[in-house]
């Protein structure tokens, strides 16, 4: 349990630094969108970028430190990550309005999605032809995979920080157990009991490579 959920707080950090890293590299035209989305001023909107750009720096302080350690702590990692990102929404809540404040909230959460979906997209595209999916399946599928997959990142960046004894490991271990019989209760909704078996096959698979 322990190892599975030090690689699963490594995924989880890889994928907050690609989140974070593609917010970054173009902070300008994220701007351009929020200041649309949220109705910004424009001294919030270059308040907002110039604490941007100032937490993207801690993020890439912690990647550095993270990659020039031989036998890094995805624990300290992580909690260098959620001490910057509490810094940024510090800072961006007295830049907001209330209302700006939880739309921006909102924004956020829907980006999250689209990304999980767009990677649900690509695993179920990659098992299309192992499987013989048909496009209504695929359709079907996604919003499954898409939510399992948000769930288990979000439940990782909770408790991936924390020094696990075992009520703590019972809990985390339930959780993620919920969210996986969530998951196969809407497989099994879709794909026929020869096809579950595949799937199946193909996620303990592809988990072994």
């Amino acid at each position: 349990m322990k190892t599975l959920f030090r690689i699963g707080i490594l995924v989880g950090i890889a994928f907050l630094v690609s989140i974070q890293t593609a917010a970054s590299q173009d902070i300008e035209a994220f701007m351009e969108e929020i200041q649309t989305e949220l109705d910004l001023t424009d001294d919030q909107t270059a308040q907002l970028g110039k604490l941007m750009g100032e937490n993207a720096i801690q993020y890439q302080a912690a990647v550095e430190k993270l990659e020039a350690e031989e036998d890094p702590d995805p624990q300290e990692t992580l909690k260098e990550f959620k001490k910057a990102r509490e810094a940024y929404q510090k800072g961006a809540q007295e830049i907001l309005t209330e209302d700006q404040w939880i739309a921006y909230q909102n924004y956020l959460d829907q980006e999250l999605t689209e990304m999980m979906n767009d990677i649900a997209e690509i695993r179920l595209l990659d098992m299309k032809p192992e499987l013989d999916l048909t496009d209504d399946q695929i359709t079907a599928l996604k919003p499954v995979l898409s939510s399992g997959m948000k769930s288990v990142l979000q439940t990782l960046y909770e408790y991936g920080d924390k020094r696990m004894g075992v009520r703590m490991m019972i809990k985390v271990g339930k959780q993620l157990k919920q969210i996986q019989s969530e998951m196969d209760t809407g497989i099994r909704a879709v794909l026929s009991d020869e096809k579950q078996t595949a799937f199946e096959a193909y996620r303990e698979a592809k988990k072994a490579t």
